[in-house]
């Protein structure tokens, strides 16, 4: 070793480990895995956007709320390429057009509870694909399409969800049908059973779902009274389809419920298609004759969890809730195809058109037709359509690099639940992998790995606990002679004793189930880099290390992730993050923390309502048009940029610009461990 030691230029003097082999002097360095460093990011935050061709791209590119209640962080995402089988009774349809409900709108700003990656409930194009079962539609038929994630250049429903399009309706024209006429035949023909000469009020008439139900109440020969937003929108309901003035009331106040009484001779209304809240919908369901329904389309007062008279249950009357995004609805398929071939012969008839007048947007336009339908002041339909535009070109997430597991195998995860375990399984039920077999010592009855089986199962795998101690060859070998289907992946994440562990995991491996696809060994860094007074650890972990070599040699999959710290969520984690933000906010004082947060909720709201010039400081919020919705808005934004957290209460009530962001100020210190 001299003739090396001796030259200066071989190492620098900070240069303390080092080894020699086969004459060549070798020192430590831990580099970073640009490229493996890339593919995390992207799996975890999404790639950068780009622009892309929308209808031309050969994966399926879907639009989808990154972060809930944020209008902003709505992105197109290319997806992870699917199979090219469809199901059997399966169609897969190109969008031409979709339309835009209020539902989307909802689910976007977290209003109601839904999947944020399915945006768009219905929409039309051309049949590209057939499943093996499906004989009604071949490929190039124009259809309609009756199914979630139709914001997409194409979608995949069951052929139930489908219908052929007559030739004198367009694209666009169909996307104004499915959602409303479904919506209104459901609830006025299937729930209600409206028969000729019966009354019926329709309230907020002059939207998709209101104008779809006008035509078929029409239809049926009923009698109609609706409700509307403004002087515009009853001019329409009048020239449009000669409804009476003195039939169509305001929907900003309950005066609707004595004129109502009046022009009936206090007998009331047969049924009632509600979508008003408060004391609007109270008076609404006292307006019902005896026997009538009241069929309740709106989530607010449902999801606020608010009371109902009781009086007119005492009148034999009804009160449906009615949300066809439901799975109990959602997955009848003969329900859903019986109510759209009513739908087909109704526009087929001339009974039923298209809804109209429609406003149509891009696809590049979703969040602007969004702001544009919240605004309350649309007629009609909104649509996303690029006919006639080429294949117009939009910002998307390229799809991320995805494992794909085998449905028909078994994976071992060693470790439990409660930690990062967990989450690997949840990554691997995501990828496809369909059945889990858990080995713990402890068991899965805690809380967090209870949630952990309950996510596992909403996506379709079934997880098997084995409980029993992995350094127990017995235990192990028991485990893979028992499992129902060969084992082909092992995830070792135990903690403690990980040699004897792997070891046995390895030997139960070859005797009984041969070769594995994968064999990761959870590690630690510290059998790199050492660490003081923890020498047993250290070596375990770089017996972990060496046993992915030693595989290697036999020609056996194994490699090891070596990880740094993992605080646990909930635990000392949020402790920590806790601490240094109080510690962070007591440096901080009122007068200097109200002006910023003027400055950052004024640049936000600007954007919400979409004014012109900034707010002023002390003039009423009210001046400027705030409505609840804009007030979801503003509240999700404060919880997730400022992590404050507002009712929209708050919001509304506040009587200036000044004293809200007083108000967010004070509960940002109070939140925070402020004085």
């Amino acid at each position: 070793m001299e003739t090396f030691t001796d030259r200066e230029s071989v190492f620098h003097d900070n240069e303390y480990e080092y080894c020699e082999r086969v004459g060549i002097l070798h020192i430590h360095r831990v580099l970073p895995d640009e490229k493996m460093i890339r593919a995390a990011e992207e799996a975890t935050s999404g790639a950068d956007l780009v622009e892309i061709k929308f209808r031309q791209n050969k994966k399926t590119v879907r639009m989808h709320c990154e972060r809930v209640g944020s209008m902003e962080s709505l992105h197109f995402n290319e997806m992870v390429e699917q199979d090219d089988a469809l199901n059997s009774g399966e169609v897969e349809v190109e969008i031409r057009a979709a339309g835009l409900n209020f539902k989307d709108i909802a689910t976007t700003l977290g209003i109601v509870p839904e999947n944020e990656h399915l945006l768009g409930l219905e929409g039309a194009g051309i049949i590209t694909k057939v499943g093996t079962e499906v004989t009604s539609y071949r490929i190039g038929d124009r259809v309609l399409i009756h199914g979630k994630g139709s914001f997409a250049n194409r979608n995949r429903v069951p052929k139930e969800n489908v219908f052929l399009l007559p030739d004198s309706v367009s694209f666009e024209e169909a996307a104004t049908i499915s959602i409303v006429y479904f919506t209104a035949v459901f609830c006025l023909m299937e729930i209600a059973g409206i028969r000729k000469g019966q009354s019926v009020l329709i309230h907020s008439a002059a939207g998709g779902v209101g104008i779809a139900s006008i035509q078929v109440c029409q239809y049926l020969g009923a009698k109609i009274y609706a409700t509307v937003g403004n002087e515009d929108k009853r001019r329409f309901l009048q020239e449009q389809y000669g409804i009476p003035r003195s039939h169509i009331f305001s929907s900003r106040n309950a005066n609707f419920a004595p004129a109502i009484r009046a022009l009936t001779k206090g007998k009331g209304i047969d049924c009632v298609l509600n979508s008003l809240t408060g004391d609007l919908l109270d008076e609404s369901w006292r307006l019902l004759t005896d026997n009538g329904t009241l069929v309740e389309i709106g989530k607010k007062d449902i999801m606020d969890r608010n009371t109902l008279s009781m009086e007119p249950f005492n009148r034999n009357c009804s009160y449906r809730g009615v949300d066809i995004s439901k799975p109990s609805i959602l997955d009848d398929l003969p329900l859903i195809e019986r109510i759209l071939q009513v739908v087909r012969k109704l526009l087929i008839a001339g009974h039923i058109k298209p809804i109209s007048p429609m406003k149509v947007f891009s696809f590049s336009q979703i969040p602007e037709a969004m702001r544009y339908m919240r605004s309350g002041e649309h007629i009609g339909k909104v649509v996303i359509s690029d006919e006639g535009m080429g294949d117009v070109r939009v910002l998307a997430r390229p799809a991320p690099l995805s494992l794909k597991f085998d449905p028909n195998a078994m994976y071992l995860v060693v470790g439990g639940l409660k930690g990062l375990c967990g989450s690997l399984a949840l990554y691997m039920a995501q990828c496809g992998a369909k059945n889990l077999t858990i080995l713990s010592r402890s068991g899965v009855d805690d809380e967090r790995s209870q949630r952990v089986i309950r996510d596992l199962s909403s996506l379709g795998a079934t997880t098997t606990i084995f409980k029993g101690d992995v350094t127990n060859i017995e235990d192990v070998t028991r485990l893979f002679q028992e499992s129902a289907l060969s084992i082909k992946g092992i995830i070792q994440g135990a903690m403690v004793l990980r040699v004897s562990g792997t070891w046995n995991l390895h030997a139960a491996a070859q005797q009984v189930h041969g070769k594995l696809d994968f064999f990761t060994m959870l590690s630690s860094v510290s059998g790199i880099v050492g660490t003081s007074g923890q020498a047993n650890y250290a070596a375990g972990n770089s017996f972990q290390d060496a046993f992915a070599l030693y595989r290697h040699s036999l020609g056996l999959v194994a490699h090891t992730v070596d990880l740094g710290i993992v605080e646990d969520v909930g635990g000392d984690g949020d402790h920590s993050l806790r601490t240094f933000q109080s510690m962070l906010m007591a440096s901080l004082s009122v007068d200097k923390l109200v002006p910023e947060a003027i400055k950052l909720v004024n640049k936000q709201v600007v954007r919400i309502l979409g004014l012109a010039t900034d707010m002023e400081e002390s003039k009423p919020l009210s001046s400027y048009g705030i409505d609840s919705l804009a007030a979801v808005d503003l509240r999700n934004w404060l919880k997730v940029q400022l992590k404050v957290e507002l009712t929209t209460l708050d919001i509304l009530n506040a009587e200036d610009l000044r004293s809200l962001c007083g108000k967010v100020v004070d509960r940002l210190i109070q939140e925070k461990g402020g004085k």
